[in-house]
């Protein structure tokens, strides 16, 4: 995704506004856990572990969005841009959780909700839910960011 100059100007200021209100004292911790976020999507393994290991290097964690499904023999979406032999599990996502990264929902099957009628798409988010509270050690869907496909 190409992103325009003064659009990217624009988004550098609103976080430096944000970051200068924390130093102020008008923001505190306790209201706001992450000011700006960079987050990876779909679940490539190879990828996920790499980009974890950088994270830890600064003593960072990485925010990771999978695809729900993706290690399934059933998911079959955009095999050009997500090919299913490049994806992970959950023994990998549980893995990069007890190391203390962000696991979140990406997707059930990454299908454009905005080419799919609601109710199909409000009944993949609520599986991609519960299939994250089912295999992800210690996840609740309350406290989750869901990051749409």
């Amino acid at each position: 995704m190409k992103i325009s100059r003064s659009k990217f100007i624009g988004t550098s200021l609103a976080a430096a506004a944000s970051l200068s209100l924390g130093s102020m004292g008008i923001l505190t911790r306790a209201q706001k856990s992450h000011l700006l976020t960079l987050s990876f999507d779909d679940g490539f393994k190879n990828s996920f572990y790499r980009i974890a290991e950088i994270h830890e290097n600064y003593g960072l964690k990485a925010c990771l969005n999978v695809i729900a499904t993706g290690h399934l023999k059933s998911f079959n979406a955009e095999p050009k841009w997500i090919p299913q032999n490049l994806l992970g599990d959950f023994n990998d996502w549980n893995k990069l959780k007890e190391r203390g990264h962000e696991i979140m929902p990406h997707t059930w099957e990454h299908l454009n909700l905005t080419e799919v009628s609601v109710d199909k798409a409000k009944e993949n988010i609520e599986k991609c839910l519960s299939h994250f509270e089912e295999n992800l050690s210690g996840y609740t869907s309350e406290g989750a960011v869901y990051n749409f496909a």
